[in-house]
């Protein structure tokens, strides 16, 4: 499979754990540095203790209605309904604590998100912006890969997630000639 496109409309479809956020909810991308399949029982785990965190999520007091979902075995994505507590400075901190002491715990940590990822046949894989920036001029490379946008911030935005290098950012900051 190189190319995976998900359009905003099936979003839902494709991330059910993310479904009951409202529409323009906040998102945060987890780009994870070891696959986990969702077979793997540290994936099972990981969901568990994150939506335990996610269930006493408080922003300035009130409770954050979260949700996640575990992507590609790479990514966790995280929500925060836009109809409940205004997430911000703390509460978003708190989240990004409570990622990298779960990931931790479960022999995995978050990997840098100045990374590029893709898909190579059916793995994801990863590679820093100047590897990637040869790859892609290289006769390896097919602008059909589907690439992934950890910059996507809304639920909204989710169709934008994964998309073909050619039709992504990753095109206009890696050309190829």
């Amino acid at each position: 499979m190189d190319h995976v496109e998900i359009s905003a409309k099936d979003a839902g479809a494709s991330f059910p754990g993310l479904a009951t956020l409202a529409p323009g909810s906040r998102l945060w991308v987890f780009p994870l540095r070891a696959s986990l399949s969702k077979s793997d029982p540290r994936c099972a785990e990981l969901s568990s203790r994150l939506s335990s965190f996610l269930a006493g999520w408080e922003a300035h007091g009130a409770a954050v209605s979260g949700a996640l979902e575990v992507a590609y075995g790479r990514f966790v994505l995280v929500g925060a309904d836009k109809q409940s507590a205004a997430v911000s400075g703390c509460s978003i901190d708190s989240l990004f604590g409570a990622v990298r002491q779960e990931l931790s715990a479960g022999g995995n940590e978050m990997a840098d998100l100045s990374d590029i990822f893709f898909l190579r046949g059916a793995e994801v894989e990863q590679m820093n912006r100047a590897d990637f920036a040869s790859y892609v001029k290289s006769d390896e490379f097919s602008p059909d890969i589907t690439v992934f946008d950890t910059t996507v911030d809304t639920t909204d935005r989710l169709g934008d997630f994964a998309r073909p290098f050619s039709e992504s950012w990753h095109a206009r900051l890696f050309p190829r000639a």
